[in-house]
């Protein structure tokens, strides 16, 4: 199943970079990725979490860190319910020369390459990540006065404790041709993520960001699985499921606002993936509820 593309819009206000709820989950979370960071941090009840692919159990003291080329959902047990604190954050507020959590972008950049994006932390652990969670949700409902600076320094310290006590050696990336922090994967799967409705191709990421073409399309089948044509393929794809059910727009407009460059492309492949044209998913298809 294609996943929804879910944007930061509807999550993150204009004036702040970033979001936090307590969410109750009752149902069934359909496949989804974000063009956001998210974290959940499990706090009630136990569910099979599925992240690229690969299954999981969510119960209370996990973490998970998820980036937009992590596809996700979130399967119930028959008779159980999951409370999640639920927190959003722009992502160029940390790549941006004048990001608030510019610091913090190595520590996220490492987490990135993690082969499991999700952690389970000892009852001390949990503890303290709940207690700092309180506090930063209180911050953003009362807005009293520093209540963004609060809530700032709460989130360093809240990733901090997640990068300093999250599994370190066996969940990352194995192999002779390891990617090292260093290498710009990282931030060209950022740059596409955040500029899919752009002309990309290798060639120009090539001379973005200086790397080969052959790295560059290397890089991302070792850190996705995929190919770079088909990570940007499943962008574009999953933007025009999200506008097709959540907006009025023309077919034609939606093919070109997802990034595509023909609507001959656009129906083709939309087809190839759906076996529905793109009137027909709209007809058919309806917005899941729960998207975390």
């Amino acid at each position: 199943m294609m996943p929804i593309f879910v944007s930061h819009k509807e999550w993150i206000s204009k004036d702040l970079p970033f979001a936090l709820r307590i969410d109750n989950l009752k149902g069934h979370v359909l496949p989804h990725c974000h063009n956001y960071i998210e974290f959940n941090f499990t706090i009630n009840g136990t569910a099979t979490e599925k992240i690229n692919g690969k299954e999981h159990i969510l119960k209370p003291g996990n973490f998970t860190l998820l980036f937009p080329h992590h596809i996700h959902e979130i399967q119930l047990i028959q008779g159980e319910s999951v409370s999640m604190y639920v927190g959003s954050i722009r992502i160029e507020s940390f790549y941006d020369r004048n990001g608030a959590f510019l610091a913090l972008a190595e520590l996220l950049s490492n987490a990135a390459l993690d082969n499991t994006p999700y952690h389970y932390f000892n009852e001390e652990i949990t503890t303290d990540m709940t207690n700092i969670l309180k506090s930063m949700l209180s911050e953003l409902t009362k807005g009293q006065k520093w209540s963004e600076l609060m809530f700032k320094s709460k989130l360093a310290e809240l990733l901090i404790t997640f990068d300093r006590n999250r599994i370190n050696g066996d969940s990352r990336l194995k192999g002779k041709h390891m990617l090292s922090r260093n290498s710009g994967v990282w931030d060209i799967i950022t740059y596409v993520s955040l500029n899919y409705q752009e002309d990309i191709s290798l060639k120009t990421l090539s001379e973005r960001f200086h790397m080969s073409t052959s790295n560059i399309s290397a890089s991302f089948h070792q850190l996705l699985g995929e190919n770079f044509h088909r990570y940007l393929e499943k962008i574009r794809l999953a933007q025009a499921c999200d506008l097709l059910l959540s907006t009025d727009s023309s077919v034609i407009d939606i093919c070109f606002e997802a990034g595509f460059k023909s609507y001959k492309t656009f129906s083709r492949v939309f087809y190839q993936n759906f076996n529905l044209s793109p009137t027909e998913y709209r007809k058919f298809r309806t917005r899941p509820v729960n998207l975390v």
